[in-house]
């Protein structure tokens, strides 16, 4: 598990435009092989986290404000040291910092393995909603496809370093979630089902199904 980032743009035609790309890498390199110059964030761990953020606080305080409150960053990390945050806080804390930095490419790499589902949903749906505002590519590497489907706007599965699938529509992944494979199921007893990225769409066709 590792934030980094990258001062360079990557390939629009690979990772899309100010895109969050869910990428299945497998353990591949694909990461370190298609994005230049991948630095870590440097940081003291005796710096209070208030002080840590404040440069990014005062160059852009109303998006600041909202990603605090979407990443749920509370005023008591906010108070503490960076070497008193847990796992899930450190994450949240320097995706916050590189979320408002001058950074190209931020990299989330398998952040899900120390992180809760929530924590995590609130990651990565706070990244999306500011995509165009904080104008830089997000890569969220895993090993699980449901993770990626509902909040990331790009898709990319790599297999022995080859691409498999890039684009943006979750039902044509070679990888199916277990919603679709939920779905797949049903259908095969003439369900008439549709895929879904979450589960209360599919409960909720499930329900109008039964209506009928």
């Amino acid at each position: 598990m590792e934030i980094a980032y990258s001062n360079f743009a990557l390939d629009a035609k690979t990772f899309g435009n100010n895109s969050l790309v869910g990428l299945i890498d497998n353990g591949t390199d694909f990461i370190y092989e298609r994005v230049y110059d991948i630095r870590k964030l440097l940081y003291n761990r005796n710096a209070r986290v208030k002080a840590f953020l404040h440069p990014e606080k005062s160059r852009k305080s109303r998006v600041f404000s909202e990603i605090v409150d979407d990443f749920d960053i509370s005023s008591e990390i906010e108070s503490k040291k960076i070497g008193e945050l847990s796992h899930g806080e450190f994450i949240k804390v320097m995706a916050l910092k590189l979320s408002l930095s001058d950074a190209k490419v931020v990299i989330l790499n398998h952040i899900d393995t120390v992180l809760t589902s929530r924590e995590l949903n609130d990651i990565l749906k706070g990244i999306k909603k500011h995509l165009d505002e904080l104008n830089k590519t997000f890569i969220f590497s895993t090993n699980k496809v449901d993770k990626i489907v509902s909040s990331c706007t790009r898709y990319i599965v790599v297999d022995e370093e080859k691409i498999q699938y890039n684009g943006t529509k979750f039902e044509d992944l070679p990888i199916k979630t277990e919603i679709c494979e939920f779905v797949d199921e049903a259908n095969k007893k003439h369900a008439k089902l549709t895929y879904y990225k979450e589960v209360n769409d599919l409960l909720k066709a499930i329900y109008r199904s039964v209506e009928k």
